[in-house]
C-alpha cells in the first residue's frame, strides 16, 4: 500500500511543476484572448450601430441595411481570429479542405 502511495507521490511531483508551468504560459494568453473577444464585441457592436445609422438616414431598406450591419459585426469579430491563424502560420480548416480537394483532383500515375 505505501508503494503506490509514493508512486503516487513521485506521479505528483512530476506533473506539478509541468501543470505549473502551462498555467503561467498559458494564462496570459487566455486573458489576453478574453480581451480581444470583449473588445471585438464592443467595436463591432458601435460599427454596427453606427452603420445603422447612417444608412437609415440615407433611407436604406430595413432588411439590408440589418443584413449590412451584423455582417460587418461578424467580420469585426473574425478579424482577430484570421490574425491569429495567419501569425501562429497555422492552416485553416478551409485551407486544409481546399487542399485536400484539389489534391484529389490531380491525375494518378
Amino acid at each position: 500500500m505505501d508503494g503506490k502511495i509514493e508512486e503516487q507521490l513521485d506521479l505528483l511531483n512530476q506533473v506539478y511543476p509541468v501543470l505549473v508551468d502551462l498555467a503561467v504560459n498559458w494564462s496570459f494568453k487566455l486573458l489576453g484572448a478574453v480581451v480581444v473577444i470583449i473588445a471585438g464585441f464592443m467595436i463591432g457592436r458601435w460599427v454596427a450601430n453606427l452603420l445603422l445609422r447612417v444608412m437609415e438616414k440615407r433611407d436604406v431598406d430595413m432588411t439590408l441595411r440589418q443584413f449590412i450591419a451584423s455582417a460587418m459585426r461578424l467580420v469585426i469579430l473574425a478579424l482577430p481570429g484570421f490574425v491569429w491563424v495567419r501569425r501562429d502560420n497555422l492552416r485553416s480548416p478551409v485551407v486544409k479542405v481546399q487542399g485536400t480537394s484539389f489534391a484529389s483532383l490531380q491525375p494518378c500515375g
